[in-house]
This record gives structure tokens, C-alpha cells and sequence, in this order.
């Protein structure tokens, strides 16, 4: 059992010190944020992610997790303080570091344990940890500074609990042996390979991981929209390249695009690094314009179905980036929206976690507490987010209390025979249906196959 000091109680540093707890250890979490601070006190839990807030709940109660608004009282005794504090992109896609300073330089002030290690989890520019490392030693001016280790987390939203439990692999940047072997000491619970790097390393490895996951968003993006253009099915196509192991199936689906904190920023900040430190980023550029196109096109197919999108009644579900999570940053969903607002669409929004924040749109949008209830008397209903109540929509019972019979699938989460057989014009993304006859031909064969 080790004594940990978690900075930052957003969304990264709650799962790292709750998971930490329930793995046996004592667990202080410190937030500038004196409301969120007395909220966890309390065991509510200010962000949707499954599992959470139990793991917050069961470790308040048996004393491993506690909650400070001060840096002071939350480093005592500490064997680990983990620095999970957020670095949103600046306007012009460089990282903002300012709280990563700012949390630095109290650390720095702290009285420290002898064996005290510090460790960056924060998703950083490389050179951030030796930066960071060199402002303690300065600061401490012959008191002894603690090694900074960099340890990147690969969290992702709707499955941070399970993904910390069970990691593909944890990877751990340092200048020190010891260090970096009492870092991999707190991880022997899992049988995740681990990588032991420098510290500009591991923080690349952070960023060159979400950039190619969003290339790989992108690249299936790009020949949906070929796919619409020959008649091709995207779906099988992404199957088909996804079985090959060299390219894997993960992040193959096709649909309005990328969102979230990590995906856009991370890329964002690693094509603005490539043009500081080399040259022009072609593909970077072009894997990031390709994502901010995606909700227009959508919109533009709708509009081709409608004739017009001006004075439509529109319903739209799903407002986050994602399922399983209530994070609109980013989020798609957003765009498509705002897009649909622009060409005069009257929008209806149903979410299943969250209600659309006040002033978030330039123009209203109707709120509804269902699907169908935002999809009554529409002309067309778009599903934004993966959420799994869509994925199980009555189709019979949508078409009947619709105006309309467009479907818009942003997600490709319904099938396009159901969707028809219930009268929908369906339009997914890159979707085709195969004729009738085609598929009854190969049904044996299929079925040997799945």
C-alpha cells in the first residue's frame, strides 16, 4: 500500500485516484475547484463515466479516498504525486500549460518526503516533464528535488475504469532507474507489456497514439464518401481491411467524425509541432480537415433527400461526442447542429446524459426528454451519438409519429433493410444495401462465414 497524491480531479486524475484506491492504496485527490472538492466529499461525481461513481462511493466509505482543495494538506506523506491537470489547446493549437506551471510551481514550495516521486500524466508536448524537472530542482534551490517520471494515460471515455484496470500497456518515461521501477511497481497488477522510455518519449508516444487513431477515423471517413460516390458498402469494406492484424478494426466506423478532448487536441498539437520543429504536415492537416468536414456532408445529403433544410423540423439524438460519456467537447453532434441551424433547420435535441447547455447554439433548440419526443411532427431525425437507446429505436413506431421519412444515420448504427421496411428513406454514411436477390444467393455462404 502506497500513499498517493492525485492533482487535478477531472476527468483523468478521478479514475487514476479512484482505481488507485480500490487497488488497496490511500488516495488524496487535490482540485483548485472548492465546489467540485465538496461535491466528491459528498460522492457525487460531476462527469457521467460507467462504473465511476461507484469506485468513488465504496472508496470514500472504506477511507481510501479523500478529497482536498489544498495542495498541502493532499501531499502529506505521499510516496506519489500524480499530475493530472488539464491542457486544453490554445487558440493557435499549441498546449496549454498554465496549470501544469502553476501546479509545478506550488509543488515545488511543498515539503517532500525523501522517496517522493512525481508523476506526469497530464498529455503534454514532449520536453514538458525534463522542463518541469528542471524548474523543481531550480526552485528547491539544494533541497532535494523528486525525480519527475512521465507516464502518459490511454484512457478512453465510456471505458477509462476498465481501460485503467486492464491496460494494453503501460508505458513509463524517466531519467532514473529507480524511479521509473518504483512507478512500474504501482502497475504489477496488470500483464500489460510495459516500455520504459525517456520522458520526451513517453509524452510522444501519448500524442503519435491519439494522432493515428484519428488518421484512422479519417482515412474510413474518406472512402465512406467514395463509397456513396460507386455504390460500395463501407461496412464490409472496413471489415474486410480490418480482419488484415496489420491494420486492426479499432476506429474503422465510419460517421460524422472525431470528437472529445483527446483526439482533436492531440492531433492538433502534433501537427503544430511538426511545422514548428520540420516541415509542413500534409497528412496531419489533411486527417484533421477531413473530420471537420464530416458533419457538413451529412447535412448536405440531408438536404439532397429534403430538397431544402430552410423552415425543416428536424430532430437530432445525441448531443455528446461520444456514448457512455457526458463530454460535448468537440463533440460532432455540435457542428452538425450548428450547420442544420445556418441553412434556417427548426432542431430538436434529444440526449440521453445531458441537456444542451444555455447559449450553446445561436439559435434555440427544442429539448426533449426522448427520442420520441423530439422526433414527433419532424421531417427528419439524425442520429449524432452511438448511444445504445438508438441503436434500439422502434423504427415502426419513429416513422409513424414523424412527418417526414428521412432517416439520417450519422453513426451507422441501424440496419438499412429495417430502416427501409419501416418506410424510411435511409441515408447513412457510405451505406449501401445489397438487392434482395444478391443476398439471398449468398445467405449459405454467410452464415458458414459468421
Amino acid at each position: 500500500m502506497k500513499h498517493i497524491c492525485v492533482v487535478g480531479s477531472g476527468y483523468v486524475g478521478l479514475v487514476t485516484g479512484a482505481c488507485f484506491a480500490k487497488l488497496g492504496h490511500e488516495v488524496a485527490c487535490v482540485d483548485i475547484d472548492e465546489a467540485r472538492v465538496a461535491s466528491l466529499r459528498r460522492g457525487v461525481v460531476p462527469i457521467y463515466e460507467p462504473g465511476l461513481q461507484s469506485l468513488v462511493h465504496d472508496n470514500l466509505q472504506n477511507g481510501r479516498l479523500q478529497f482536498y482543495a489544498s495542495l498541502q494538506k493532499g501531499i502529506r506523506n505521499a510516496d506519489f504525486v500524480f499530475m493530472c491537470v488539464g491542457t486544453p489547446a490554445t487558440q493557435d493549437n499549441n498546449s496549454n500549460l498554465t496549470y501544469v506551471y502553476k501546479a509545478y510551481l506550488t509543488l515545488a514550495e511543498m515539503e517532500l518526503g525523501r522517496q517522493t516521486i512525481v508523476v506526469n500524466k497530464s498529455t503534454v508536448p514532449p520536453g514538458t516533464a525534463d522542463t518541469m524537472a528542471s524548474i523543481l530542482a531550480r526552485i528547491r534551490n539544494g533541497r532535494q528535488a523528486p525525480p519527475v517520471v512521465s507516464n502518459p494515460e490511454f484512457l478512453r471515455e465510456g471505458h477509462a475504469c476498465s481501460d485503467f484496470m486492464k491496460p494494453t500497456r503501460v508505458v513509463i518515461g524517466a531519467s532514473e532507474q529507480a524511479a521509473a521501477s518504483a512507478v512500474a511497481e504501482l502497475f504489477q497488477f496488470t500483464d500489460a507489456p510495459f516500455l520504459f522510455t525517456d520522458r520526451s518519449t513517453a509524452e510522444m508516444i501519448k500524442l503519435v497514439s491519439n494522432a493515428f487513431l484519428a488518421t484512422k477515423v479519417s482515412f474510413i471517413n474518406e472512402i465512406a464518401t467514395l463509397c456513396e460516390k460507386i455504390g460500395v458498402d463501407v461496412e464490409p469494406v472496413a471489415k474486410g481491411i480490418g480482419l488484415d492484424p496489420r491494420i486492426g478494426d479499432d476506429y474503422l466506423r465510419a460517421g460524422i467524425g472525431y470528437g472529445g478532448s483527446c483526439l482533436p487536441k492531440d492531433i492538433a498539437v502534433l501537427n503544430k509541432l511538426i511545422v514548428l520543429k520540420s516541415h509542413e504536415s500534409k497528412l496531419l492537416s489533411a486527417v484533421i480537415e477531413t473530420n471537420a468536414a464530416q458533419p457538413g456532408r451529412l447535412v448536405q445529403r440531408i438536404k439532397d433527400a429534403l430538397g431544402a433544410i430552410q423552415g425543416k423540423s428536424i430532430a437530432v439524438l445525441g448531443l455528446t461526442f461520444k456514448q457512455d460519456t457526458d463530454d460535448l467537447r468537440k463533440s460532432p453532434a455540435i457542428a452538425l447542429i450548428a450547420e442544420l441551424q445556418t441553412q434556417g433547420a427548426r432542431v430538436h435535441l434529444f440526449d440521453p446524459k445531458v441537456n444542451c447547455p444555455a447559449n450553446l447554439f445561436d439559435a434555440p433548440v427544442l429539448q426533449s426528454d426522448s427520442p420520441y419526443a423530439a422526433a414527433q411532427g419532424c421531417d427528419a431525425t439524425v442520429i449524432a451519438t452511438e448511444w445504445a437507446d438508438f441503436k434500439a429505436l422502434d423504427l415502426y413506431h419513429l416513422k409513424r409519429i414523424m412527418s417526414g421519412s428521412v432517416l439520417a444515420d450519422g453513426r451507422n448504427i441501424i440496419d438499412i433493410e429495417k430502416a427501409r421496411a419501416a418506410g424510411f428513406r435511409y441515408i447513412g454514411v457510405g451505406r449501401q444495401s445489397p438487392g434482395p436477390s444478391i443476398k439471398e444467393e449468398l445467405a449459405p455462404v454467410a452464415a458458414r462465414v459468421d
